[in-house]
């Protein structure tokens, strides 16, 4: 190793995916808060570490302009930020640390262990996890999800809400070798299109995950969202643009999109280009998609704060009416959702910010793995196939859970 100046890089002769993973690994055994990510369309990995074992959190303000990696949770909890005191952008890892702060005890821990490891070759499969290891977890039984599939029915024909988003959760034993790296670089190649992101924090735990939904993204040109609902398989060699979605489906994508547009008029943002509803694919899944776009000429950063605290949690992992399904959820969910369909994604970072909604994800423990996913109940849904909904989005992740049979694994 070598560093480059005061504040600047730290070099090692490591391909990008040896850089990363070494980053991770070396963060967990220094007590360090990290995330790793992958960009939709992109080839590079990032990576920032904060030197604080304790995270801050996030104002919710993309006025602030310190950088780092931000995890919302679902509920109206605050958000947290991992600075960027580390910052890896797929070729060197950069200290951002003023002078007086570069020997805290955080950065020389860190700094000293991630030299050791590539020094020695070192390799640790490490994560944090803030379960007790006794602790039980209730996985979400088809029986129990049905049941509240049909309540959902009842009050959605009694005009109470006309949608609401019901999850389930599932705890899978990991394999003795299993390695959070390894997953991260096998979904994001497996799903190129996909924010990809591994996130470590002491005391919180860890979450994986591969989500197709952009929540909100800002940078010196533009702001985009999305709004991304209705799910079905996708056939071998079926053709993607022949596809004709159900009345059902097309209903839940326009509650999303109706819901982004009214977000978008009350605050007096109606000049934006709209392209959708059209079909993507996410894997073996496709999706309704609509996109919008304001020039940054067009928004402030005030109106896209504003924004961002209107459309999270949208109708796509919540609901209409938003309350309504709020409360429907927190009576009728036997587990807490925590990070999952909240958003994640990092700040101020090469100017701009990109936050997703925390899909297709999983929290790691000791010895296994808490997996969510949801589907939208409206009028027209079933409960036998909202549970096959759900089972084709869990399959997102489980089919590569079962890949790492091979050694051992630590715990930090």
């Amino acid at each position: 190793m070598h560093r480059q100046g005061k504040n600047s890089s730290l070099s090692y002769n490591l391909n990008q995916t040896q850089m990363s993973e070494l980053v991770f690994q070396s963060a967990v055994l220094s007590n360090s808060p990290v995330a790793i990510w992958r960009n939709p369309g992109s080839h590079s990995d990032q990576a920032v570490v904060g030197v604080e074992a304790s995270p801050g959190y996030w104002s919710r303000d993309l006025n602030d302009q310190s950088a780092g990696f931000v995890m919302a949770p679902f509920a109206t909890a605050p958000a947290l930020q991992i600075p960027a005191d580390f910052y890896f952008d797929g070729q060197c890892l950069n200290c951002n640390l003023p002078a007086s702060r570069q020997l805290s005890a955080g950065g020389t821990r860190f700094e000293q262990t991630l030299s050791r490891m590539v020094a020695l070759g070192e390799r640790e499969r490490v994560w944090f996890n803030k379960q007790p290891a006794n602790k039980k977890h209730h996985s979400t039984t088809r029986e129990e999800f049905c049941n509240a599939v049909d309540r959902a029915k009842t009050d959605i024909a009694a005009g109470r809400m006309e949608k609401v988003v019901l999850s389930r959760l599932q705890e899978v034993p990991l394999d003795e070798d299993f390695n959070p790296c390894t997953l991260f670089h096998r979904l994001a190649l497996a799903y190129p299109n996909a924010f990809v992101s591994l996130v470590a924090i002491p005391g919180v735990g860890t979450w994986l995950g591969a989500t197709p939904e952009l929540l909100l993204g800002l940078d010196d040109t533009s702001l985009r969202t999305v709004a991304l609902a209705a799910t079905c398989r996708r056939e071998q060699g079926g053709s993607i643009s022949e596809l004709n979605w159900g009345e059902k489906e097309r209903l839940e994508q326009s509650l999303v999109s109706d819901y982004v547009h009214d977000c978008l008029a009350e605050l007096g943002l109606d000049n934006y280009r709209v392209s959708g509803a059209e079909t993507v694919r996410f894997g073996d899944i496709l999706h309704l998609q609509t996109s919008y776009s304001l020039s940054r000429e067009e928004i402030t950063v005030e109106a896209g704060n504003k924004l961002l605290a209107s459309l999270h949690p949208t109708p796509a992992v919540c609901g209409a009416p938003k309350a309504v399904a709020q409360r429907f959820v927190q009576s009728h969910e036997r587990h807490c959702r925590e990070f999952y369909s909240g958003y994640l994604g990092p700040v101020n970072l090469s100017g701009r910010a990109s936050l997703f909604v925390n899909l297709r994800c999983l929290q790691l423990l000791e010895k296994s793995a808490l997996l969510y996913a949801g589907a939208g109940i409206t009028a027209d849904s079933t409960a036998e196939r909202e549970w096959a909904e759900t089972d084709l989005k869990l399959h997102t992740l489980l089919r590569f859970l079962a890949r790492n049979r091979k050694g051992s694994q630590k715990i930090a």
